[in-house]
């Protein structure tokens, strides 16, 4: 059974001095590929999920080239999908601080460079958002993987909601079934009453009185 993949966890403060150092095009420099602190910036994993069948299919259809790659001692890594922390401001050593809040909308809306790759903003679970963080992925992979996620689906007026049920993909699973599309039955909600004998307890007269009813 696959365990999941390593991915890059990292503060969007970081990104953002990079891009002031390094300019917006050119981003985030990794460390020396394979280098000790090259691997120290993988800290979390992508479990295995619908969500990373998915990315494995639509990495290899439209990047060509492999997913994932492995350290000397066979942990496996991928660059597809970064996790992105937004828990400090960025402060410079002149001029305004930048807050959290104009880092996310930073982010949010231009997305960044890592090593030549663009990643822009994938999902964000709300218990996510309270933690602070947020998964971008590889451009190239965005507009396959949205349309997987949106299952012909639109958002309407609760985008809340929306952003929440597109995460429950990235939910660990120990295997799938595969189940045809006749075989799924849709029912509507209906209003049902029911009449049950039952020790009934009120609050009458400043009293709790018990009474079958």
């Amino acid at each position: 059974m696959k365990q999941g993949y390593r991915i890059i966890s990292i503060e969007a403060a970081d990104i953002y001095r990079h891009e002031q150092e390094n300019g917006v095009s050119i981003g985030y420099k990794m460390p020396e590929n394979k280098s000790d602190a090259y691997f120290r910036l993988f800290k979390i994993y992508l479990d295995n999920s619908l969500d990373l069948i998915a990315l494995e299919k639509s990495y290899k259809r439209v990047c060509r080239k492999k997913f994932a790659f492995q350290d000397k001692y066979e942990n496996e890594y991928t660059l597809a999908v970064i996790n992105v922390k937004f828990n400090y401001t960025f402060k410079p050593e002149e001029g305004k601080p930048v807050k959290i809040k104009e880092l996310r909308e930073h982010f949010y809306e231009n997305g960044f460079y890592l090593d030549g790759i663009h990643y822009v903003r994938y999902k964000r679970s709300a218990g996510s958002s309270r933690e602070g963080k947020c998964l971008f992925i590889d451009e190239r992979l965005y507009k396959a993987m949205d349309k997987w996620s949106s299952c012909g689906l639109k958002a309407q007026t609760d985008l809340a909601s929306w952003e929440s049920y597109k995460t429950l993909s990235l939910s660990s699973i120990k295997g799938t079934v595969d189940i045809p599309l006749d075989g799924i039955l849709f029912v509507p909600d209906y209003k049902s009453t029911f009449t049950e004998e039952v020790i009934s307890v009120e609050l009458k007269d400043g009293k709790l009185i018990a009474e079958q009813k």
